[in-house]
């Protein structure tokens, strides 16, 4: 009677781990499933909310019939053209000084294939290749995480550089902005830039000089061994190809949205366009797609009206995407051959 009872309790033991795990198991599905809806339900619900309370949807059409295409795609095919060289050479550099040799060719086709994923985020596309690099150059995981974080650190030092060049000019009244930004906007934009600039550039003096004590010791840890190696030269370098790529941008922008009738000034877009920037890389919504729109309209609509800015943030949206696919679409088999033939000659 007892042997009966206890495998009784085994089996209805049994059968409730069972589902348990069954439960479990149900429940990361709908967790994977809500984790891949809510970022695309997000995106739907901030161009809602613009369409319903700011902007008109025909007057944003309205406002893309009136763009000069004629004028926008060349430009914008040249100036991404030549912003991405200057990217190129910025990883090749880093690349070939802290990860050993880095050929530009087989460079260039990863870069390209690593767009496919900067499309989503541009964090992606740096980890991306950050894994074509680990996986290529048999570079230590921790190395190639590290090589990738002094690349972004770079674009960061630039972006705030920019950006805090940008208010203190606005803060002057240099740009003449007149009534369209507030006195205490002036200086809480530029307190804002200045003391995440000074963090920056601490970081970077505690790279260089490399001081032997404890409280920084956390510096030279981890990824960020690999700046035990940078130099002062290195910094100098990068930032200035950092500052060619962005030029680059700021200039793109300031020409295409002239195609679409609105004259911003250069010195607003030197300020704004990095916060821009920075907000969208945020990873909360896929392709970059919302969260950039309410960037552009925060930022840019007292320059110009709502939906010409907001047309000009969609059609800039689309024509990168449509471009990082290209380059990606054409650069994959090259980059996926070259890896191949890695592991083949590894395991030969």
């Amino acid at each position: 009677m007892d042997g009966v009872c206890q495998q009784n309790i085994q089996m209805m033991s049994a059968q409730t781990q069972a589902g348990i795990s069954e439960a479990g198991g149900d429940g990361q599905k709908r967790f994977r499933l809500l984790r891949a809806v809510l970022p695309w339900v997000l995106i739907i619900l901030i161009f809602e909310y613009i369409f319903i309370y700011q902007v008109s949807l025909t007057d944003v059409i309205e406002a893309v019939k009136s763009a000069n295409l004629g004028i926008f795609i060349p430009v914008f095919v040249i100036f991404f053209s030549v912003s991405y060289m200057f990217g190129l050479l910025h990883n090749y550099l880093a690349f070939n000084w802290l990860a050993g040799r880095t050929g530009f060719k087989e460079l260039f086709f990863a870069r390209g294939a690593s767009m496919l994923l900067a499309m989503v985020n541009p964090f992606a596309g740096a980890g991306g290749l950050g894994l074509w690099l680990s996986r290529k150059k048999q570079v230590p995981a921790l190395e190639a995480t590290g090589i990738i974080l002094l690349v972004l650190f770079t674009d960061l030092v630039i972006l705030f550089t920019a950006a805090s060049a940008g208010a203190l000019l606005i803060a002057s009244d240099v740009g003449g902005s007149g009534d369209l930004i507030s006195r205490q906007e002036e200086m809480s934009l530029l307190w804002f830039c200045l003391i995440f600039l000074a963090v920056l550039i601490f970081d970077i003096v505690v790279w260089v000089k490399k001081p032997k004590t404890r409280f920084l010791s956390f510096y030279f840890r981890g990824p960020l061994s690999v700046f035990e190696r940078v130099r002062l030269k290195h910094f100098v370098i990068l930032c200035s190809l950092c500052a060619c790529y962005f030029c680059c941008q700021f200039f793109m922008h300031y020409f295409l949205l002239r195609t679409f009738g609105a004259e911003v000034k250069l010195i607003h877009i030197i300020c704004f366009l990095p916060l821009v920037y920075l907000i969208v890389t945020i990873p909360i919504t896929p392709l970059q797609l919302g969260t950039s729109q309410a960037a552009w309209i925060f930022f840019f609509s007292r320059f110009a009206d709502e939906p010409t800015i907001l047309a000009y943030s969609i059609l800039i949206s689309f024509a990168s995407i449509l471009t990082c696919s290209i380059i990606g679409s054409a650069c994959m088999p090259w980059a996926y051959k070259d890896l191949v033939e890695t592991r083949k000659k590894a395991g030969g």
